[in-house]
């Protein structure tokens, strides 16, 4: 065989296996470049949701202090302010639960069940009508299920690994 054919061909093979790295390369790019979009879409939404919980229970809390402190011997007009605290509790979980819908899309089906049940706790009105407990037991509760909320989301994103792994790279 004539040298020239050998390199043309051996150029062309080279040339196929570089085409062929190259788009493996760009496939991977391209999909590590997904995964940090849809991991930062998913760390925006835990924070919106908690930003949201937080402000729900702050006006809960509140609202029960409110309650407490005016007790039998309430005015007309303090009435009318714990009315008032309790329609801004609702239209904040409302808000809470238009949030949780529309982050739902990257949220783990887990989260987005435990977020609905804890919503609808509190939009159910069992923390007003609930006999069985004392307030605090119940604003425990509340509490209590945004815990186990922060709990799932932390475990979601993997935030405890992560630290691991930025410290021991900070650290070197």
């Amino acid at each position: 065989m004539d040298s020239n054919i050998i390199l043309s061909v051996v150029a062309i093979l080279i040339s196929i296996g570089g085409f062929i790295i190259a788009l493996l390369a760009h496939k991977r790019n391209r999909r590590f470049d997904n995964e940090n979009h849809i991991y930062k879409l998913k760390i925006e939404a835990c924070r919106n949701i908690l930003n949201e919980t937080t402000q729900v229970l702050d006006l809960i809390d509140n609202a029960w202090h409110y309650a407490n402190s005016i007790k039998e011997k309430a005015t007309d007009e303090e009435k009318e302010a714990l009315e008032q605290m309790a329609d801004n509790v609702d239209a904040k979980v409302i808000l809470f639960t238009s949030i949780i819908a529309a982050n739902s899309l990257v949220l783990p089906t887990t989260l987005v069940s435990m977020l609905d049940n804890f919503s609808e706790y509190l939009l159910k009105s069992d923390i007003e009508n609930n006999s069985l407990k004392t307030e605090d037991e119940i604003i425990n509760e509340c509490h209590k299920k945004a815990d186990r909320i922060l709990s799932e989301m932390r475990k979601d994103l993997n935030i405890d690994t992560l630290n691991v792994l930025l410290f021991n790279r900070i650290k070197k």
